[in-house]
């Protein structure tokens, strides 16, 4: 028991010391873009964001279309 409270302190530790340089490497992002929106009209910069999604969702879909094909031919 008194080993894995020892581990347990150890990874703890480990963990506040790693937080710290990682909460340094943050940047606050530019002005130019995260307040006042994107440049274009509402409609195109949603056209672009829907495009961006439909093309994600294809390609998870086909990957797992083909995952689900191989295994299932797999168990026949």
């Amino acid at each position: 028991m008194q080993v894995r409270a020892l581990v347990a302190v150890f990874l703890l530790t480990a963990l506040v010391l790693l937080a710290g340089p990682a909460a340094a490497t943050f940047r606050k992002p530019p002005f130019n873009g995260s307040i006042f929106g994107k440049r274009g009209t509402p409609d195109q910069v949603r056209s672009m964001a829907v495009d961006t999604t439909a093309n994600t969702m294809n390609a998870l879909c086909a990957v797992a279309t083909e995952a689900c094909n191989a295994w299932y031919s797999a168990d026949n």
